[in-house]
Parts: structure tokens; sequence; C-alpha cells
């Protein structure tokens, strides 16, 4: 299908009908170049992509003017994008950039030479300034992506879904699996069922690790090989498979490869079981790859779709999921695109180029293959892009699965960055655009983790510049709250209600992710190996008081002590600057032991069977 990439000319759009987006541009057929096997074209380009190759232009010459841009897209792609066109997408969409991040740097390196020179330029000055600049240098970039978040649009960029369906190419639908509920799993099998596209271009996989004994192991196995060549199935073309495999070894990313040992389309779509899709997604997804060969991979923009029928920890994670996705798609414009390892297509040959799936680091499986896939993409050469195209997902239910999950994110991303940035030749190949969105990836889970470090050392020591710095981190969640109160609709919720959600999503839940970061961050500075837990979706019995403090006991005590030491201090401490900033510090205590108390009995409330009903893309079309 590469032989389709041609070129392709812009007819003029006066800017009235760019803002509104109300048609697209059209092809000018004199001077398109037609594709060597005659096939008609596809889809007309559509402001996304002509975003995407601003985007690109300028992650290579950041400061390049709307006129050079213009140019060098029609030089070096082919394709005609009016330069008034090109500084409306660049004024508009463009959210992270060269001087946003060099802004963001400045600003740490200057407040790292403050506290250095207030210290007298003394040993325990440079320790703390160089704890200090993770944490400052984040704090900035999340407050530029809030302010984007007011201002935006997502339907804007959503690409066109019109396109001649009889020319796409195959694709092959992954869903790996591992003693997965069978009514979720049905649910996933069916939404992929139900994509429209060509007739004979699309096959589905399913590559299986469970226990043969799992209750519900048959039952799956039987309704995907009940898809065979009769019936429906062979009206619409679809070939579906079935593989298993015995073991454990290698987890998720063990199953991916030997997915694509089974593969023989162009391109690939990957699914999580609990993933559901709306029907076009693929209509809407694939021709976007013919633009551009460098094109590897396109996420879709995902949705939380169990928020309503499962738990009270799984709304809050609804709603801290939902701002997340969205801020990382946010971050696509003008950074890097990440792999969610789930709701995104990629190109069949991009995979095949950057290896295996399967990684080992320090002898232990890699268990970020998502962030390791786009990184490695990005140093072959391949780019990545975000599609405005909504697909749902599901969230952790109770703390044993959110703290699996971010336990996993956790340690996954040192261990992808240290295995792919342990050297400067391994990052010369990323610009310097590219290379700071990376960085700042791990810095995000570095700051969150070392925020519990930044409370115990303030409070025991006494010092007012690590309470400085544990009052700082809580800056950016009364910005994010603020965001989603505005933003958000929650089902029509009551501006009371609405609040109260908001702050246990982003001020009870985040204390117990940053809990968990700090732990992540521990276990893999002493080489504890971290494993594969899946996160489960069946529903689950009452959780007894004794169960959450015998799992959380570490926690509580950390949490307690916290709250008890800050009172104390406020108590004997004169009425200075410094007991604000004692109290954000036990604040931050009593929202820690506050997600025991709400979240610690949290788990799947109502049936599977009903969870299902309620867990599909389309039933959340409204609600955020």
């Amino acid at each position: 299908m590469e032989r389709f990439f041609r070129s392709l000319k812009i007819e003029r759009l006066n800017m009235q009908e760019v803002e509104e987006s109300k048609q697209s541009p059209r092809l000018n057929n004199a001077n398109q170049q037609q594709p060597e096997n005659g096939h008609e074209t596809l889809v007309e380009i559509d402001r996304s992509m002509k975003l995407y190759f601003v985007e690109k232009i300028l992650k290579q010459s950041p400061f390049l003017k709307a006129k050079e841009i213009s140019q060098q897209i029609l030089k070096s792609e082919g394709i005609y994008i009016e330069a008034d066109e090109c500084e409306l997408l660049v004024k508009k969409y463009r959210f992270v950039s060269y001087k946003s991040y060099l802004f963001s740097l400045v600003v740490t390196v200057m407040l790292i030479v403050t506290v250095v020179w207030l210290n007298d330029y003394s040993q325990t000055g440079i320790i703390f300034a160089t704890i200090v600049s993770p944490l400052i240098f984040n704090v900035f970039n999340e407050i530029n992506i809030m302010w984007c978040f007011f201002r935006f649009n997502p339907k804007e960029l959503q690409p066109h879904s019109e396109c001649v369906n009889t020319k796409l190419a195959s694709v092959a639908v992954l869903i790996p699996s591992c003693n997965e509920p069978f009514a979720v799993a049905k649910m996933t099998f069916d939404s992929a069922m139900s994509l429209t596209y060509a007739s004979g271009k699309k096959e589905i996989v399913v590559v299986d690790n469970s226990d043969t004994d799992f209750d519900e192991y048959e039952l799956w196995k039987n309704y995907v090989e009940s898809f065979s060549h009769e019936g429906e199935c062979a009206k619409k073309g679809i070939n579906v498979s079935f593989i298993h495999r015995n073991g454990r070894e290698g987890f998720k990313p063990r199953n991916l490869d030997i997915a694509l040992e089974a593969v023989s389309s162009e391109y690939i779509m990957y699914l999580d079981v609990d993933s559901t899709l709306k029907p076009d997604t693929l209509l809407r997804v694939i021709p976007q790859f013919l633009f551009d060969k460098t094109l590897a991979f396109i996420q879709l923009y995902t949705v939380p779709t169990n928020t309503l029928a499962a738990s009270t920890l799984a709304f809050a994670q609804g709603i801290k999921s939902y701002t997340q996705r969205l801020f990382l798609v946010l971050s696509t414009h003008g950074g890097h695109t990440l792999f969610y390892g789930h709701n995104a297509v990629w190109r069949t040959s991009a995979v095949r180029a950057i290896g295996d799936c399967l990684e080992h680091h320090n002898g232990e499986v890699v268990v970020a293959e998502d962030l390791s896939m786009s990184l490695r993409a990005a140093q072959k050469g391949y780019q990545g892009k975000s599609a405005w195209v909504q697909s749902g997902e599901w969230v952790p239910t109770s703390m044993r699965e959110t703290e699996a999950m971010w336990l996993r994110w956790t340690v996954g991303t040192f261990q992808v960055f240290t295995k792919h940035f342990s050297s400067v030749d391994k990052c010369k190949c990323f610009n310097k655009v590219i290379l700071f969105s990376w960085v700042q990836h791990v810095i995000t889970f570095l700051s969150y983790g070392l925020v519990p470090l930044y409370v115990v050392t303030a409070l025991f020591l006494q010092s007012e510049a690590f309470m400085f710095l544990a009052a700082l981190s809580i800056l950016p969640r009364f910005i994010v709250t603020a965001c989603a109160y505005k933003k958000l609709s929650l089902g029509r919720m009551k501006p009371l209600e609405k609040i109260k959600q908001c702050y246990i999503a982003f001020f009870v839940l985040d204390s117990f992710i940053n809990w968990i970061c700090c732990v992540g961050l521990i276990r893999y500075v002493t080489g504890q190996k971290q494993g594969w837990t899946p996160t489960g979706k069946s529903y689950e019995g009452v959780v007894p008081w004794s169960r959450v403090v015998r799992e959380r006991w570490l926690m509580m005590t950390f949490s307690v002590s916290t709250i008890s030491y800050s009172c104390y201090l406020l108590m004997i401490m004169p009425l200075t600057s410094q007991l604000f900033l004692v109290a954000v510090c036990g604040f931050w205590g009593v929202n820690t032991l506050l997600s025991i108390l709400l979240f610690g009995r949290s788990r799947m409330e109502s049936t599977v069977e009903h969870g299902i009903k309620t867990g599909s893309v389309q039933h959340y079309e409204n609600f955020y």
C-alpha cells in the first residue's frame, strides 16, 4: 500500500472555511501523481493530516516561519498547504513547542542557580537543587498543557471517514488475553467484528495464554473459533483465528510477538480485552497512513468506559484517566506520540523493523512494551500520530489493581529509559524537541514518586525548602481540578457533586498514585523484580477491612505519622509562613489516609454483565 504514497496539491481555501473546518481541501487531479497500480484516491487530506505535516517539519526545524513551513512540506512531502493555513494550524493547535520546553528549562535552571546561591554554593544546596529540578520542570509543562485544555475542541481534528471502502489495505486486529472474564472478552471481540471495513481485508487474531483449567477459558476459545469461514463471517470476508500458548513467560509482549508471526496484513490494530471501538474507526484511521510512508502508528483517543457500573475508585479513576489521556494526546501536538499498548493501529512493516515486542533489561522482562515500541520506532526514523477518534478502555476498580497498573507503568518507564537512553549515541537519533518531550515523560513519573519523600524529609528535618517542594507539587492539582470542573460534564452532574468528585480524583487518588510511584521508584533502584499482573475485570466479593489493613499498613502508618507530626508542629511553631507549608504536608497525609478509607474496599460492585451494558465507548459519547 505504500505505492499509494503520492503528491497531492491542496486547493486554496479562504480563512473562514479553514477556521470553521466545514469542508476539506480537494485534490488537484491535474497535478496528482497516480499510484502505480492505478487505484483511485482513497480519501482527501483533512485538517488533522495537514497539522501532522506541519508538526513534522517543526520538529526538525522549530523556528521556521509559516511560509518556510509551507515550502518545506511541498519540497519534502509533495503536498502544498497555504502559508496562512500553516500559521493558523500552529497558533491554534501546537500545544507543545521547542519554545515551551526551552522556557521550562530556563526557569528551572534559574531556580536551581538561585537555590545554590542562597545556600552559599554548599554541597547541601547543590543536592537540593538536583532533587528539585525535575519537579519544577514538570510543573511548568503540566501548567502549559492544562492551559491548552481550556481552549481546545478535539472534534475540529477528527479524521474524515469518507473513503473508497473497497480499495483499503488489509488489517489484522490483535487481541491478547489471559484468564479474562468471557463477557468482557466477548464485548471486545464483538466490537472488533462490528468494525466497518472492506470485505476480505480484515482478520482477527486472538493470542491467549490462559490457564486451561480457568473456568471461562473454553467458553472464550469456543466462541472465537465459532467464527470460522462459515455463515455470516464468510459473507463479510473476515478471517478469525485463536492461538493458545501455555505458560506466562514473556507476559503480554510474548503474545504480541506470536500474533505478529501469524499476521500477513499490511496494518495491525492492537486491542486489549476491555477495548471498544466505534464501527467507522478503521475507515477514519487507515487512509491517513497513505499520506506518509514514515508514519508508523496512529494512537486513538481513549476514554474510560466502566466508570458508571463499577466502584467508587473506578469513578475517580475515570475522571483522572480521561484528563490524563487527553493531556497525553495534547502533548503529541508538538511533542512525541505515545503508544498505549492498545487502541492503536500500526504499520506492520514498522513493527517488524523495530524488533520483538518482548525485551529484557537487567535480566527481567520490560513491562512497558508500549513505551518501548514508541521509542524504538522514533529511533528508526518513524513517526507517530494521534487520532481524535474515540475508543474505550476500562480502568482498575480496586486499590490492588490500581497499584499493579501504576507499578508496571512506573518501573516499565525507568526500564525503557535506562535501556534506550543509556548512552549519548542512542540519543543522537532524536532531534531536540522530541528528546525534550521524551525526557519530560520520565520526569513526570520521577516527580510523582518523589512527593512522599519531599513530605517526610520536610517534616522530620523541619526543612522549609522541602516543605516548599511539597507545596509546589500540589499546585498542578488545583489547576487540573479547575480545568476538569470547567470542561467536563460527568453526565450533567450537579456543581457541588462535581467539585467533590474532582477533589477525590485529583487530590485523594493522586496521593495514592504518588505513593505507588514512590514504591515503584524504590523497587526499580533496589533491583526488585516487577512481574506482570493483568488488570482484573471480574465481579469481586466484599473486601473486609482486615484485608485492607493487612495490605495497606505501611501506607496507613506513613499517612497517620505525617498527619500527627504536622499537627504537633502547628501547635509548637511560632506564627510564620512556615506554618502554611507544614499544613500542606499534613494535607498530603490527610489525602493519603482518605484514599485508604474511600478506596480500600472498592471493587467491581455490579455484575460483569451489567458492566457490559454500559461498558462500550458509544455509551460514554457525551458523558465526559
